[in-house]
């Protein structure tokens, strides 16, 4: 008898283990799938997920390594998705879960199918296998029914072949009937088998040779009735050898013809087992290919989402920009606004000063006006003293005569003494007149000449106190021109604070940031100082070392005690 793993190779063994390992292992792998697709849906796992969790579930639910490290890096950076596409990465992989738990189903399915056909094969072929043998046992029976019958018919022939020679061939009737009876049972007997035989239809071709054969014997053996009874028995003995050999023959032809049928049921089989193996792979390919095409479909969806947010983050920043470009022009318009106030400012204060100045000097003159002539002489410059002193020494010789006139001049003037002396040496000579009109004529060209000297001197004196005030309006025209650029400086900042201001807002900081204190636009008390720390700032003002004021007026700082603002010259206090 044979078995079903006796028809297989080695290979063919080694092939169905491993499909029925391969099943199990996808089986497994779905249940893994399904556990991971319950921990999303449940929450368990999610984007906020750390790595430490992450590996300890791995650890828990996949013991055995199973799965893929690139499927878990998929699902893992699936998961890792930001808090605005939570929902769709959570249906996403929902979806991925099913597609790979429903491939991995399918897959498990198909391996048990295959062993469900491979375990009806092989009841299959059990079943052809007995089915085979009981006919091949049918056979052998009919066959030695047809010999039996042939034994008997040869023992009647020769006992009535003997009754016929011999003298009491009386005393053997009663044998010859017996035999004959025993004789017609048989016939009997052997044409229900044959009627059996002829039932199946695979043996009819083989019980036909084999009555055929038969008919040839028993002819054969009534040809040869006519011998003695020793050659009829050696004959038989013959006849008996040969059937016996023919009957083996006849059972060794069953048994190829067994064997045959049996490597025909192998090769359907294998073939059929070739052809799942075929639809297994068709139907493996399928799923690859849907799964291939949801995973292409969710790629696309997410892609298109993806170029949304894209185009949205594109609409936010080109808001943006115009919004900074609205403050860069705002911030423009408010920095010609300052630096044209400040200008105007500056050309006020100029205006201004150069008022104070001129009414300055007009009182300066007025009270000089009013001052006597050695109180003059005090408060003004060496040379404008010396000028006044003559002055007041010329007033002085409106009283004198010509001689004490002359005496007095004299006595700066050594030209003026030598002309005395020859005045008195001609007015002993007699030549007085002569002398006298030389005299004064010489007197007259030194007048012209100290007049001219006096007009230039006041003159120069004109350019210095001219070229004084243009130093002055200079300093004025620069101090404006500074306190125009610093009032710019503070408009500036103030635009570039407002715009930090407005770039935290928009991108939303915390709320730990830098607090800016603007100084109070409101104009402050017109007399007294100012007195600050001696911390150092960054704009312009007085030096880090000691304490500062700060002028009501232009908020410009000065060092404690200086009477006048620097900048615009107010004054702090009264002398």
């Amino acid at each position: 008898q044979r078995r079903l793993f006796d028809l297989y190779t080695q290979e063919q063994v080694l092939d169905i283990a491993k499909e029925d390992q391969e099943a199990a292992h996808f089986s497994k792998r779905a249940q893994i799938w399904q556990t991971m697709r319950r921990a999303v849906l449940d929450d368990r796992i999610n984007a906020r997920t750390t790595d430490e969790e992450w590996a300890d579930f791995v650890a828990k639910t996949d013991k055995e390594g199973l799965l893929r490290e690139q499927d878990l890096a998929e699902f893992r950076r699936r998961l890792q998705w930001d808090e605005e596409d939570e929902i769709a990465a959570r249906k996403n992989l929902v979806l991925m879960a099913d597609l790979q738990s429903q491939f991995d189903l399918k897959i498990a399915e198909l391996g048990f199918a295959h062993k469900l056909d491979r375990r009806r094969f092989a009841q299959e072929l059990e079943a052809e296998e007995a089915e085979t043998r009981k006919q091949r046992e049918r056979v052998v029976a009919s066959l030695e029914a047809d010999m039996e019958v042939a034994a008997l018919e040869r023992d009647l022939a020769a006992l009535k072949q003997a009754t016929r020679h011999a003298a009491d061939a009386e005393d053997r009737v009663e044998e010859v009937r017996a035999l004959e009876h025993k004789l017609d049972q048989a016939r009997l007997q052997a044409d229900d088998r044959r009627r059996q035989l002829l039932d199946d239809a695979d043996l009819a071709h083989t019980l036909r040779r084999a009555e055929h054969d038969l008919e040839q014997r028993f002819r054969s053996e009534d040809a040869r009735l006519d011998n003695t009874i020793v050659r009829e028995r050696h004959e038989l003995e013959a006849e008996v050898k040969l059937g016996q050999a023919k009957t083996q023959s006849a059972i060794d032809d069953l048994e190829l013809e067994s064997i045959r049928k049996e490597g025909e049921l192998g090769i359907d089989f294998m073939r059929q087992l070739k052809s799942v193996k075929r639809e297994d792979r068709e139907e493996s390919n399928k799923i690859d290919r849907t799964h291939m095409e949801e995973m292409a479909r969710v790629n696309r969806e997410d892609a298109y989402e993806r170029q949304l947010a894209a185009q949205e983050a594109q609409e936010h920043s080109q808001k943006l920009e115009t919004a900074r470009r609205e403050q860069e022009h705002a911030q423009e318009l408010a920095r010609q606004a300052a630096a044209q106030a400040a200008q105007e400012q500056a050309e006020r204060m100029a205006q201004e000063r150069l008022a104070m100045e001129q009414q300055f000097e007009l009182d300066r003159i007025a009270r000089m006006g009013e001052l006597s002539t050695e109180a003059l002489i005090a408060l003004s410059p060496v040379e404008r003293g010396h000028i006044l002193a003559e002055v007041k020494r010329t007033e002085q010789f409106k009283d004198l005569s010509e001689d004490q006139i002359l005496a007095l001049a004299s006595e700066r003037n050594p030209e003026l003494a030598r002309v005395l002396v020859e005045k008195q040496e001609l007015a002993t000579e007699g030549k007085l007149k002569a002398a006298e009109a030389a005299m004064w004529e010489k007197l007259a060209d030194e007048r012209v000449k100290a007049q001219e000297a006096l007009r230039a001197q006041m003159q120069a004196q004109m350019d210095a106190q001219a070229a004084h005030s243009a130093d002055q309006n200079a300093q004025v025209e620069r101090m404006a021109k500074e306190a125009a650029e610093r009032q710019e400086r503070i408009s500036s900042a103030a635009m570039d604070n407002m715009a930090d201001v407005a770039k935290t807002a928009a991108q939303r900081p915390d709320q730990s940031g830098t607090t800016v204190v603007y100084p109070p636009g409101g104009s402050a008390p017109s007399v007294g100082p100012m007195t600050t720390s001696p911390t150092p700032t960054g704009g312009g003002g007085a030096p880090s070392g000691g304490e500062v004021q700060v002028c009501p007026n232009c908020r410009v700082k000065s060092p404690v005690g200086e009477k006048f603002c620097n900048n615009c010259g107010h004054q702090f206090f009264d002398t």
